[in-house]
């Protein structure tokens, strides 16, 4: 079945594409039309010159060769054929059927069908449980790939993780700022192409070049300010290399005065809540003591617009964590797994947990059954 596909103009300009013989270009042009949404099709080269070149007096045989022998196309199994550059410069629409040709060796699928989706998102609760990998939200899950597609990333369960709806829509897929949110993790685009074989695939993307990322990805768009502090040159022009907070940053008099100047009605409480964020989210910084005082300008800024959000609950559970919060936290934890011990308290397994009491009674029946 042929398919509604796009040319791009650089098409015409191609080295690769100027090698061909004029019918060679236009069968490669009728082999996309041909292809479903992976770059696969069944090779048929009689049906091929019937379907694409019916009136033209020629060898399907020396054409398809042309194809093949400058890798353009790619043959596999019984009977079976590979665009690798397909995913590249095809935009498919979401609502093409998905792919029923099995893919070639080493071949990672560029597309999620709504099935697969599901199924790798219950995958990825049994494997991490149902919580946010970032900031520990419990609600409004999403499937990230950790290398985004739009860098080559490949859609292995290997390169996903599960990520609430903020923390995925907020990552950058594009250059210096796709680094830097991957550092967070003490991940590299490098390292992760190498762990996934992605050079030898040759289908990589140069991830680290700016002008190439100019635009972002529909994986998320790039926000100013998220997790990125002060990325201004060190003395002499060059970057200072970011750092996580380290152990000896402490609340000094300086850091609980300037608290005390941006309206902070407890500075060492505050000054608590800024480590226990950026140590549990694994943030890196260039200038920890401007990274204090941006936390402490913005939070004063909060506690205006939200009066209630910073209250004190002298260690009991916020009104919003009732007791269908409570059984989906325990219901997504084993020991050994993600307990976000900042906002959540003690885990099931140790005296003072915040659960309530019938939910904590709840799952510990559950759990040993």
């Amino acid at each position: 079945m042929a398919r509604i596909r796009t040319i791009k103009p650089e098409f015409f300009t191609s080295d690769d594409t100027c090698s061909l013989s004029p019918l060679a270009r236009l069968l490669y042009v009728g082999l996309w039309c041909e292809a479903d949404r992976e770059g696969r099709l069944v090779w048929a080269p009689r049906s091929l010159k019937r379907r694409y070149l019916p009136d033209d007096n020629c060898s399907i045989e020396e054409i398809c060769g042309e194809l093949t022998a400058r890798k353009l196309v790619l043959l596999y199994g019984e009977g079976l054929a590979y665009i690798p550059s397909f995913s590249k410069h095809q935009h498919v629409n979401p609502r093409e059927t998905p792919s029923k040709l099995p893919p070639p060796p080493g071949h990672f699928v560029s597309e999620a069908s709504p099935e697969s989706v599901r199924d790798f998102k219950r995958m990825l609760i049994e494997r991490d449980g149902e919580v946010c990998r970032r900031c520990a939200e419990i609600s409004h899950l999403d499937v990230d790939h950790i290398l985004p597609s739009s860098a080559g990333g490949p859609h292995v369960i290997e390169n996903m993780r599960l990520l609430c709806r903020t923390c995925n829509r907020g990552r950058p897929v594009a250059g210096q700022g796709l680094i830097d949110d991957l550092a967070k993790d003490g991940l590299t685009i490098e390292g992760l192409r190498e762990k996934f074989g992605l050079h030898a695939q040759g289908r990589v993307h140069d991830a680290s070049n700016l002008d190439w990322h100019a635009q972002v990805g529909r994986e998320g768009k790039e926000r100013e300010g998220k997790q990125s502090i002060d990325c201004s040159p060190a003395e002499g022009g060059k970057a200072k290399r970011k750092s996580m907070l380290p152990d000896d940053f402490e609340a000094n008099p300086e850091r609980l005065e300037y608290a005390r100047a941006q309206d902070a009605p407890d500075p060492a409480d505050t000054f608590a809540r800024f480590k226990l964020h950026h140590q549990s989210k694994g943030t890196l910084a260039v200038d920890w003591d401007k990274a204090w005082q941006y936390w402490c300008r913005n939070e004063s800024n909060f506690r205006r617009q939200q009066p209630g959000k910073f209250a004190r609950t002298e260690g009991l559970p916020t009104s919003r964590d009732g007791d269908s919060q409570w059984t989906a936290r325990l219901r997504g934890w084993r020991p050994g797994r993600y307990w976000n011990r900042g906002d959540w308290g003690p885990d099931p397994t140790e005296p003072g947990c915040r659960a309530p009491a019938a939910v904590l009674t709840t799952w510990r029946q559950e759990a040993m059954q």
